[in-house]
């Protein structure tokens, strides 16, 4: 019982102050400019992305195609190595990968660096 009479009397004194309308309606309005501006930039650099995506696969699958039709000469060149041909075939197969991998994260990169220096 005392606790309830006790919450009662330090609530009877609160007195809130409430703000104007204005003030509320400049600040809502200050909120709402910024979340437009974060969709803005959100956008610009999912655009970004995509097309850095886009760059990476292309390169990427340039490489390894150029690369796979390389193998034949490859083979003929490393024929003749003290390499099994079963172990011949995986490695090159892992460095046509490899190389593929790496020439796509390179021009990820490079376009989002481009893209940046760009705006």
């Amino acid at each position: 019982m005392d606790d309830d009479k006790d919450i009662r009397d330090l609530f009877a004194g609160f007195e809130p102050d409430m703000s104007s309308d204005n003030l509320f309606m400049t600040r809502l309005q200050g909120r709402l400019h910024s979340v437009e501006l974060l969709k803005e930039q959100q956008a610009r650099m999912a655009r970004r992305s995509r097309l850095a995506v886009v760059v990476a696969a292309a390169t990427g699958f340039l490489m390894g195609m150029l690369f796979y039709a390389l193998l034949p000469w490859l083979w003929r060149r490393l024929a003749g190595a003290e390499i099994p041909h079963e172990g011949l075939r995986v490695a090159l197969w892992i460095a046509v990968g490899g190389v593929s991998m790496f020439t796509a994260m390179n021009a990820y990169d490079f376009t989002m660096v481009m893209h940046r220096r760009s705006r």
